[in-house]
């Protein structure tokens, strides 16, 4: 099944939040110009608008959204987008994405075929590392591959939750939320990954496979987003006392890695520095 260019808004959209780096998204969209298109769903902050105003201008076609974020959550973010879009009742499948998420127009084509060719809930990551066609699994998802590895209607993938780039079917993106409350949006926090995995989840019968045809990259930690370290560090916290309370059933599994030896130097570097000469 081929997914022409033409059909694709009525078919599939995408999503993308973006706050404290336009540059970035601006970036993003150059090296991306197939995403110029009404479907392309680019959700900013209210305080941020006039910050993305050459985005804007540059990227006319594209339907961008508005709303507050006064804690600068990137689950409230995700919320206000799946809530808005869901309600056009539209599309038949969400693409969700990060502002400094890269792929080609064939990996994205790819993505939504994989996603429309399964019935039952199926959640379809695309494969991280590279945005060549001919990439292959990172060293850590090998395993997956020669254990689950499968091919259907020409395309191939293994059994694994795959984050950042990944496809929604409207039946189960329509009735999960990132958040319940839109009430207190200071003490959101981060996590929206695993805020919306743990709901499809929660639903039951949901299944996760990560299509190798569908290969996109992704920077780590550049300026703006989720603020500085410390700032994210805060958003985590904030985050495990969310999904604790949602999900303890799940969380109760996570375990947390404390570096004490890191902890160690940073609490002897702060004594040294209180040493007068």
């Amino acid at each position: 099944m081929k997914i022409r260019t033409r059909h694709d808004e009525a078919i599939a959209c995408v999503l993308i939040p973006s706050a404290g780096r336009p540059g970035v998204l601006h970036a993003t969209l150059t090296a991306q110009r197939f995403l110029d298109r009404r479907s392309t769903f680019v959700g900013l902050q209210n305080d941020e608008w006039g910050a993305y105003r050459l985005v804007r201008r540059d990227f006319p076609s594209i339907t961008y959204i508005r709303y507050d974020n006064p804690g600068g959550s990137t689950v409230v973010a995700r919320e206000q987008l799946r809530a808005h879009v869901t309600s056009l009742d539209t599309f038949r499948c969400y693409v969700c994405a990060d502002d400094n998420t890269y792929y080609t127009e064939a990996s994205l084509t790819n993505l939504v075929r994989a996603s429309l060719s399964f019935k039952q809930p199926t959640v379809v990551g695309g494969m991280q590392g590279s945005t060549s066609m001919n990439a292959k699994p990172s060293r850590f998802d090998e395993a997956y591959v020669k254990k689950s590895g499968f091919t259907r209607g020409g395309l191939r993938f293994y059994k694994k939750i795959g984050m950042m780039f990944w496809c929604f079917p409207h039946s189960l993106y329509s009735r999960v939320k990132y958040l319940e409350t839109l009430d207190n949006l200071r003490a959101v926090g981060c996590m929206e990954d695993h805020s919306i995995a743990l709901a499809c989840l929660k639903k039951g019968h949901t299944k996760f496979v990560v299509c190798m045809d569908a290969p996109f990259k992704k920077k780590r930690f550049q300026p703006g987003g989720q603020g500085d370290p410390r700032s994210r560090a805060t958003k985590i916290g904030l985050a495990w006392i969310r999904l604790g309370a949602l999900y303890p059933e799940y969380m109760s599994h996570v375990r947390m890695i404390w570096p004490y030896a890191k902890f160690y130097a940073i609490a002897k570097k702060a004594q040294d520095d209180d040493i007068p000469f």
